[in-house]
């Protein structure tokens, strides 16, 4: 699997030996390949028990490995990559900006870069939009209720509407005399 973006939490077992966490945050806020990424925003914040941690978000030049940003961030292993679900919500956490993340507090911050934060949470759930037509909706009501979802389904969802609310048409010449 290669990623384009990743958000993650970098803990002390994973620095490589002989380093801790602010080091590590060190590293990364100089060394960090700024060629390979497009923008980045990382925190060094500390936990409820008093441990330090680095919370990040970054975006790639072109997609890579969890393997590969492992070795970039020195890191001892992939695991601390995650897919990112929203990109603004992660980016506006790991900068302390945003509604949700204005006041969160961190010994450190940096970032680099405009990142592009592409695909919020919308998604584009058919089950949805089938649930829509069922239930009474035209197309207008879902293509404005539900623009992002229509346009991914809009082909399903229209044969479906007409279906649902015609008769399914007869589509092919031998059903035509039957």
């Amino acid at each position: 699997m290669q990623l384009r973006r990743a958000f993650g939490t970098i803990h002390e077992g994973h620095c490589p030996d002989g380093w801790d966490v602010a080091n590590l945050f060190l590293f990364l806020k100089t060394h960090l390949s700024r060629s390979d990424y497009t923008a980045g925003a990382f925190a060094l914040e500390e936990t409820s028990e008093g441990n330090l941690h680095i919370q990040f978000y970054i975006e790639c030049k072109i997609p890579k490995r969890p393997s590969t940003m492992a070795k970039d961030f020195i890191v001892s292993t992939e695991a601390v990559f995650d897919v990112v679900r929203d990109a603004k919500g992660a980016w506006e956490y790991c900068t302390g900006t945003g509604e949700r993340h204005g006041d969160k507090p961190a010994f450190d911050r940096f970032e680099f870069g405009t990142p592009i934060l592409y695909g919020g949470t919308a998604r584009a759930d058919l089950k949805e939009l089938v649930d829509l037509v069922i239930s009474g909706a035209d197309l207008h009501e879902i293509m404005t209720g539900h623009p992002y979802s229509y346009c991914v389904h809009r082909s399903r969802i229209t044969r479906f509407y007409d279906d649902w609310n015609h008769g399914r048409k007869k589509r092919y010449a031998w059903e035509l005399n039957s």
